[in-house]
């Protein structure tokens, strides 16, 4: 009784199922009962234990219905765009997992429909060490039920690889309790001894520092592929504030990106594109130069200051042609369209991609 209970819980959503939606839930209480026998059996019993026919294409024909990707509202709206509908849906397929990983027949099944379950990919603005980390970190943002296979990149001047105080060591440990996989490209608030020294592996399909367990840096000129879409990544800004700081202590000469990295980027570029390739998103912390004019009335004391990433990153746009592009560093949001591009501009929004 229980159990049912907690699967009433669980599917307790912020608007009606259609009917479609609600077999599902029936499926799940079913399940509950042909659960609810084997609990005595030892485990060789319950391996052996196999359901029937019937059970098994009624559960399969449940979770075909939760996985509908159109099931619709009265109003049309996208079942999968409504609030906590995701989470809910994990949920039940861990649960039902759960009450049948020793019948491999059904527990198949079940792995095979959560399988298809959609990767989140969230980005997001600058976070400056802990001071605005909460963007990411808070209830209501983690409400959205996420797994290790789910991302969020935050753009540039992450700031938790500076200053190395045990404090912020510790931050960078409990990042670890995350359940998302935390990505960033660097910014100019960076300390790049640090982010350079960090161990280097293969994932994606490019070369990551490797800052914990699900932390994770994209490197300037690397291409990596996430749920089967294809980044650029290329940090790196220009301090305009540098003249209240010290070199090698609170900024370094590297947030400038290299003539040796833009290269390696646009030949990577080049190979990528030559194969076939097609980039679907640039992430990097500032922009192209053409897009400063759209972004005037952002800079200090209104006037630009020259930061030679931006005729770096114009380049890059000239060889990558991408759909959509993503930076921060301006401490604002913004949409912008230019040259076929979809810009968007990030800080306190939180974006889907």
């Amino acid at each position: 009784m229980r159990q049912n209970r907690k699967i009433t819980q669980i599917a307790k959503l912020n608007f009606d199922f259609t009917n479609r939606a609600t077999a599902f839930l029936r499926v799940a209480l079913k399940f509950n009962d042909l659960a609810a026998p084997i609990s005595g059996k030892t485990l060789q019993e319950r391996k052996s234990s196999k359901p029937s026919d019937g059970c098994a294409k009624f559960i399969k024909r449940g979770l075909h219905l939760l996985n509908l990707a159109r099931l619709q509202r009265p109003h049309g709206k996208d079942i999968n765009d409504c609030a906590g509908f995701a989470a809910n849906k994990t949920a039940i397929f861990d649960f039902i997992y759960r009450k049948v990983k020793f019948r491999p027949n059904l527990a198949k099944i079940v792995l095979k429909f959560k399988s298809k379950r959609e990767k989140m990919i969230y980005l997001c603005g600058d976070t400056h060490g802990s001071a605005e980390l909460h963007k990411i970190t808070n209830k209501a943002f983690l409400s959205r039920n996420f797994t290790r296979e789910d991302y969020v990149i935050v753009l540039g001047d992450f700031g938790l690889f500076f200053s190395d105080t045990p404090n912020e060591r510790l931050v960078r440990e409990r990042l670890g309790r995350l359940p998302y996989t935390l990505l960033f490209i660097d910014g100019n608030h960076e300390n790049f001894d640090l982010l350079y020294g960090l161990p280097t592996e293969e994932k994606f399909g490019g070369k990551v520092g490797v800052g914990g367990e699900n932390l994770f840096w994209l490197r300037r000129g690397e291409i990596y592929e996430i749920d089967g879409r294809n980044f650029l990544a290329f940090g790196g800004a220009f301090s305009i504030d540098r003249a209240w700081r010290r070199l090698n202590v609170s900024y370094w000469d590297a947030e400038i990106p290299s003539q040796s990295e833009l290269n390696f980027a646009l030949s990577n570029l080049a190979r990528f594109k030559s194969a076939g390739g097609k980039i679907d998103a640039v992430l990097s912390h500032t922009a192209p130069t053409f897009l400063m004019s759209a972004l005037s009335d952002l800079f200090l004391g209104g006037g630009a200051i020259y930061d030679p990433t931006t005729d770096m990153l114009e380049r890059i746009f000239e060889l990558a042609k991408p759909e959509k592009w993503y930076f921060g560093h301006f401490h604002a949001d913004r949409k912008i369209s230019a040259r076929g591009c979809e810009f968007h501009l990030c800080y306190d929004e939180i974006l889907k991609f």
